[in-house]
């Protein structure tokens, strides 16, 4: 065939380049991109994925995932940590050790964090003067806690921050933080049964708050203070016995004491036929 010699004694190669073939290699696992610091934590993970090899993927995680937070929400709070947490369990089982390394694919996943962290801050939208008031009446609080040396009343503190009542219980229904779930779930004697009054609920509950309100304007701090904290007045948090005790100084039994002769002055709205 032209083109073609053939030397006398010498084969035709079976190989274009005329060489021997080389030897077969046996299958190879594939290579790994998983870092080597996290194959025994992925590995027990992978074999039994429960609670507790969560627990541990996150932990050798944990510096990957601070550094996505501080990347994309700037805010290490504990709602956006957690929210961090539950990204990385989630989305763990789609990671594939031979296709990237974890720490990309972690950080990756985690730029959810920065729509999460934007939602977060437009939940509640608070006009720029209740953001004001806000910060005077907790400059006021301190330097009235240090002054008196205990909590000071809401009407100690609208004294000092010139605004009223009124306006304070705004603030701090604007301001007030809550857990999920706590607006399905009343304070506890938040309606008044810690008081035994019975208006405080329903049709009545108007003309309840008046006298609760006139009530507390004749009675003195202390006493002002255990009425705010038992019934929640002016946007104060509803505490034990035990917590008002606590935050005045003195034992449960005294505020017990008082709370009855706060009590009397309540039940004399039914007594004297108003409000």
């Amino acid at each position: 065939m032209p083109g073609q010699y053939e030397i006398p004694g010498i084969p035709k190669p079976n190989q274009p380049t005329g060489g021997p073939k080389p030897p077969s290699i046996p299958n190879q696992p594939p290579q790994l991109a998983l870092e080597p610091e996290f194959q025994n934590a992925y590995s027990t993970w992978k074999s039994n994925p429960s609670p507790e090899s969560n627990d541990m993927m996150l932990k050798s995680l944990q510096p990957i995932i601070d550094n996505a937070v501080k990347a994309y929400a700037g805010d290490a709070n504990p709602i956006i940590r957690s929210k961090a947490k539950k990204i990385v369990v989630d989305t763990l089982p789609g990671y594939d050790p031979s296709g990237s390394k974890l720490k990309t694919y972690v950080f990756n996943q985690l730029q959810g964090l920065k729509r999460f962290s934007m939602q977060q801050g437009q939940i509640i939208s608070v006009p720029e003067q209740v953001q004001l008031d806000y910060s005077n009446l907790s400059k006021r609080e301190k330097e009235l806690t240090e002054e008196l040396g205990r909590e000071p009343s809401t009407e100690e503190l609208a004294d000092a921050a010139n605004m009223s009542l009124k306006r304070i219980n705004y603030v701090r229904g604007l301001k007030a933080p809550m857990s999920e779930g706590f607006v399905s779930r009343p304070a506890p004697n938040s309606d008044g049964s810690d008081y035994g009054e019975p208006a405080v609920v329903g049709s009545g509950k108007r003309d309840a708050t008046a006298w609760h309100d006139f009530v507390y304007s004749s009675v003195g701090p202390t006493d002002k203070l255990i009425m705010e904290h038992s019934l929640g007045l002016y946007g104060k948090g509803v505490l034990s016995n035990e917590q008002i005790a606590r935050k005045l100084g003195v034992s449960p039994a005294a505020v017990s004491i008082r709370k009855n002769k706060i009590q009397q002055e309540l039940d004399k709205r039914y007594k004297l036929n108003i409000l």
